[in-house]
Formats: structure tokens, sequence, C-alpha cells
């Protein structure tokens, strides 16, 4: 991915994960992320680009499983 969005969200769960281990946590902690992308050919303000983002932040948070939606389609984190 040339956004490297994916290795991004590799980075912030393996560090949650390993948190987590480290403290023995009984609160239940997760990252909910959505990503999206400026497209040069389907030009947008940024507050368009961070509405789209926050969308699939909600959209993955809803599927309730680890995993990045991303451009409006949801990539498994073990992808």
């Amino acid at each position: 991915r040339e956004d490297g969005s994916l290795e991004l969200w590799k980075v912030l769960a393996e560090n949650l994960d390993a948190y987590k281990a480290s403290r023995n946590s009984i609160v239940p902690l997760s990252i909910s992320v959505g990503a999206a992308s400026y497209q040069p050919d389907q030009p947008c303000s940024i507050d368009e680009l961070l509405a789209q983002a926050d969308t699939l932040m909600y959209k993955q948070k809803g599927e309730r499983r680890r995993s990045l939606v991303e451009n409006g389609r949801t990539v498994p984190s073990d992808a």
C-alpha cells in the first residue's frame, strides 16, 4: 500500500497487544481505525477527507473485530 495505513495499523495493534500483556489488563482495550486517502483525480477538502475516515472508523467499530477499514473496504489486520 502506498499510504502505509495497513502497516501503521499493524504496528498499533502489536503495541496494544504488548501493552495489554505487560499490564495483565482486565479492562478491554481496542483500536478503531478508518483510513481515507486523498485522490488527486477526485479532489475533496480536508473536512470531507476526515469525514470519510470518521465514517470508516465507525464502520470498523461496528464490525467489532480487529480490522482496518480503508477507502470503504475492510482489510483484516493479518492481510
